[in-house]
């Protein structure tokens, strides 16, 4: 090879490697995500104690979640979960973690929006995400908490 063969060839590896190296922006996940549905808390000790209420779920940029709480048409209760808002990780997968860093307190229940890792099942039902989560050694025995979601 002579010496411009060599000019041609290093020129063509770095003008192919050039966009790589250009590339500022992280990878920031999937576009915001806004899902409508309904979130459940039942204590299994106590026969007819389920608390649910409509949610407002979103995931931005799958780092961080908003849950906002609010009270179906004609369901006739009070809001019974706080809103909320924090780290999630893993959303999309077979589990979700959550980490709230933001509640609204007032007269609803903070201690029962989701904290911690859950089962997520994004394939088995039809127009239908669920996340749930089972915790048999908390302050209230045996309680079951389920998000159910429209994709």
């Amino acid at each position: 090879m002579n010496r411009i063969h060599y000019i041609f060839l290093i020129s063509s590896i770095f003008l192919l490697l050039l966009p790589i190296g250009c590339n500022n922006e992280g990878n920031l996940g999937p576009a915001n995500e806004e899902f409508v549905g309904v979130y459940l808390m039942r204590d299994t000790q106590i026969a007819m104690s389920e608390k649910i209420d409509s949610v407002i779920f979103t995931v931005f940029r799958n780092t961080t979640f908003s849950m906002i709480f609010y009270e179906g048409e004609g369901s006739g209760k009070d809001v019974d979960f706080c809103n909320c808002q924090g780290n999630i990780i893993d959303f999309g997968t077979a589990k979700a973690s959550f980490d709230p860093t933001s509640i609204s307190y007032g007269n609803c229940d903070t201690l029962r929006i989701p904290r911690g890792l859950f089962s997520a099942d994004f394939i088995n039902y039809d127009s239908v995400i669920v996340i749930e989560k089972r915790e048999p050694y908390s302050d209230v025995d045996d309680t079951l908490y389920q998000l159910i979601l429209l994709k």
